[in-house]
């Protein structure tokens, strides 16, 4: 992945053990590798009831602890402001609503060249693990 090109990353299943134990620590290399530009955003996606914050510390308890190479408090507190959640249930038209509103939420992104990415995470993480080193 170029670093100028920007991104947002939709990781779907965010909060299930594949994100937690390998996608996110992958990702948290790629960033501290440089690999990721930096107004990149990662949208973390799930049916759980938490907002960014509850999902941050999910992320600080559960995905931290994974992060075996490369870790630093400024390098990891840099990388979690990239990080957003958002609870979608695929049932409910109105999370497909506020999920269309917060993928584009600053006019400097509009005015950007702007790539959306969505992965489901089996495919995120092997395209992941070809091109960066173990975190476990």
């Amino acid at each position: 992945m170029s670093t100028q090109t920007n991104f947002d990353l939709v990781l779907f299943g965010a909060t299930g053990d594949l994100a937690m134990r390998k996608l996110l620590p992958c990702l948290y290399q790629a960033h501290v590798a440089g690999l990721l530009n930096p107004q990149g955003r990662i949208l973390g996606v799930s049916r759980s009831d938490l907002d960014t914050a509850g999902f941050l510390a999910k992320v600080e308890t559960n995905s931290k602890i994974h992060v075996k190479q490369n870790f630093s408090d400024d390098a990891w507190a840099s990388f979690v402001k990239r990080i957003e959640y958002l609870k979608v249930d695929v049932t409910q038209e109105a999370d497909f609503c506020r999920f269309g509103r917060k993928k584009v939420k600053s006019p400097q992104r509009d005015r950007q060249r702007h790539h959306l990415s969505f992965h489901r995470a089996e495919i995120l993480r092997a395209s992941l693990r070809k091109t960066l080193p173990k975190s476990d």
